[in-house]
């Protein structure tokens, strides 16, 4: 379920980019790259929250790279002659270890639930059926 959150925010955040930056002319990165900016950081924000509410190490690594990519963007704030070829490069260089590490950590996540199939990870997002409810959660 997680993949598939990941994936559905991944496409949305795509498409949303795209369409900023189309309807935006005035958006160049000789600057701070406001509707781009505004798009990477609600993406950061669903990343987060898909990385605080399931146990998955590679949500969190996704969402610290996002980070990492959405404070590139004060990089010109900090200093107004930032090339934009070199602000524009480490704004898109964060996708790469980004699907990296969605492909490694699924993989890993897959072969550990295949190794111990008694504990799964959970979520706290999770349905429990009515016997589970009446156990003790341990976390």
């Amino acid at each position: 379920m997680a993949f598939v959150l990941f994936v559905l925010a991944m496409i949305g955040t795509t498409v949303a980019t795209d369409v900023v930056q189309r309807q935006s002319l005035a958006a160049t990165w000789s600057g701070v790259n406001l509707p781009l900016l505004g798009t990477d950081a609600m993406y950061f924000f669903g990343l987060f929250g898909l990385a605080v509410g399931y146990r998955r190490y590679w949500l969190v690594w996704s969402a610290g790279l996002q980070l990492a990519c959405t404070v590139t963007h004060f990089g010109p704030l900090i200093d107004p002659a930032t090339n934009a070829k070199l602000y524009r490069g480490l704004e898109t260089v964060w996708i790469l270890p980004m699907m990296l590490i969605m492909v490694v950590g699924i993989r890993t996540d897959r072969s550990m639930a295949e190794l111990t199939p008694t504990i799964q990870p959970c979520s706290r997002f999770r349905r429990t059926s009515p016997a589970d409810r009446s156990q003790p959660k341990v976390r």
